[in-house]
């Protein structure tokens, strides 16, 4: 059920290395921070579940490693080879198909994390739980919907992996309304 400090370590330093140059949108926060918060989010869950097969391993190195397929120029046989398949394949899952429209791109990647185990699914709602911690006020009123929005479909689609997460991702979807301006 817990993860080994020994992969927490290679996979966080791995990302930082991967991201080195990248920063939070608007901002001159490393990129490795909000891998660290979704990592915090996927832990804090594991800590609560009462779930004792849940991968741990898994959970933080996925966790970590979510955004570097996507953002990075790594590519999935490094993952694979540093951290095994079942991490290749969470990340995979996790990665947005940019060949896809924009519009499919959120479905499509739900229904392959879908094809996952759990673990993948926590890490996805612990991602957009920080995504929407971030203040959005660069994007129009409209992209600031479309993004809630999209929250509510990754709630809805992959509810029932992880209560702790389904509350914190609910809580951060209303908050989001603050945001939003009336129309």
């Amino acid at each position: 059920m817990f993860f080994t400090e020994e992969i927490y370590y290679k996979a966080i330093n791995f990302a930082g290395e991967a991201h080195h140059a990248q920063f939070m949108p608007g901002s001159t926060i490393p990129y490795v921070t909000h891998l660290a918060n979704v990592c915090m989010e996927v832990v804090t869950a594991l800590t609560q579940s009462s779930d004792s097969s849940l991968n741990g391993d898994l959970l933080v190195c996925c966790a970590l490693l979510h955004d570097i397929l996507e953002d990075t120029p790594v590519s999935y046989t490094e993952v694979e080879t540093l951290f095994g398949t079942a991490v290749a394949k969470g990340v995979a899952a996790l990665t947005r198909n940019t060949l896809l429209p924009e519009a499919e791109q959120i479905p499509d990647s739900l229904q392959r994390i879908l094809r996952q185990p759990v673990e993948i699914r926590m890490v996805k709602m612990a991602d957009r739980i920080d995504n929407l911690r971030q203040n959005p006020l660069l994007w129009s009123n409209s992209q600031r919907k479309t993004y809630q929005d999209e929250a509510q479909v990754i709630l809805k689609t992959l509810e029932g992996c992880n209560l702790y997460l389904e509350e914190q991702l609910r809580k951060k979807i209303n908050s989001y309304n603050q945001y939003l301006e009336v129309v």
